[in-house]
């Protein structure tokens, strides 16, 4: 048994990560704060959050910074700590290193918010992402430039942060901004499979989990749908299909097919049906692994 400080139990561990040294991060959604266990250790000490729901400011201490239910994690390759802090509206970030990130000068084991200005909602969205709304943001993602890619379930989008201005997937960001580069933003028609992942043709209901391949493409979980969306970021092939890049296939899951009266209310299951997806990886070999809520089950797509 490991004891989580001076304790033997979790709160609820809704979102989990590891750095290249192995360190295992856990985020306890309504303890409010985001636990840490060493390698080899029975104890998992606390490294963010201070126990209590709130908001207190940017740039204090991580340990002396309040969370509000704090739902997905994720460690890019520097070992920065990237926190989903849902019921804040915020993205945040504890730097493993001192300098400047994301246009803030950082202090390592500080908090700081790079996205979400903590009015909840899809409106704000130009200029700094720091003054952007978000809407319930649960999980986040990095990319091997250190991108970072937000699910905002709210909104029923995928969300991007780069770290230098450019096109991704489709759509031009400015180093600094944020931008949707998945979704339309509602609960909209879902019509078809491999048509650009952003606008009416590319509807998201409830996206809970992101991750990103080597290669650039984007999985992530559409839990009210049942199925796995991809977006490469080129076209290529991925898992075996020929994808365009910046278009939204369906991986795995519920994919919806005109019946005999031309309405999209039929469905055709690819690969295997699937519950309530909502956590998403990919491994270092390429597959992608992802827990089936209502079926209780990991399954993986290789």
């Amino acid at each position: 048994m490991w004891r989580c400080g001076g304790k033997a139990s979790l709160g609820f561990p809704t979102g989990v990560a590891v750095d290249r040294a192995g360190d295992v991060y856990v985020a306890e959604a309504t303890d409010q704060r985001i636990l840490m266990i060493r390698p080899g250790s029975h104890v998992a000490a606390t490294v963010a959050g201070t126990g209590s729901a709130g908001y207190n400011g940017n740039g204090l201490a991580a340990l002396s910074s309040q969370l509000n239910y704090p739902t997905g994690i994720a460690v890019d390759a520097k070992g920065d700590l990237y926190i989903a802090d849902t019921a804040n509206c915020r993205v945040r970030v504890m730097p493993a290193a001192d300098g400047t990130s994301f246009g803030q000068p950082m202090l390592t084991q500080h908090l700081y918010s790079i996205a979400g200005n903590g009015v909840c909602g899809s409106g704000q969205r130009s200029g700094s992402a720091a003054l952007a709304q978000l809407w319930n943001p649960v999980a986040v993602a990095t990319d091997q430039v250190g991108d970072l890619f937000i699910a905002d379930s709210g909104d029923q989008s995928i969300l991007e942060l780069p770290v230098s201005s450019g096109s991704d997937y489709g759509t031009s960001i400015a180093a600094g901004g944020i931008a949707a580069i998945v979704g339309e933003g509602g609960n909209g028609p879902y019509l078809a499979d491999g048509m650009p992942a952003l606008g009416q043709t590319a509807e998201l209901n409830d996206p809970e989990g992101i991750a990103v391949s080597a290669a650039g493409t984007l999985f992530m979980t559409d839990g009210s749908q049942h199925c796995i969306r991809a977006v490469p970021s080129s076209t290529s092939t991925v898992l075996g299909r020929s994808m365009q890049g910046g278009d939204l296939y369906t991986l795995a899951g519920a994919l919806p097919v005109s019946n005999s009266t031309g309405l999209g209310n039929g469905t055709r299951w690819i690969l295997t049906r699937i519950g309530d997806p909502t956590g998403i990886t990919v491994s270092t070999s390429g597959t992608v692994l992802f827990s089936d809520r209502s079926t209780q089950l990991v399954r993986e797509i290789g």
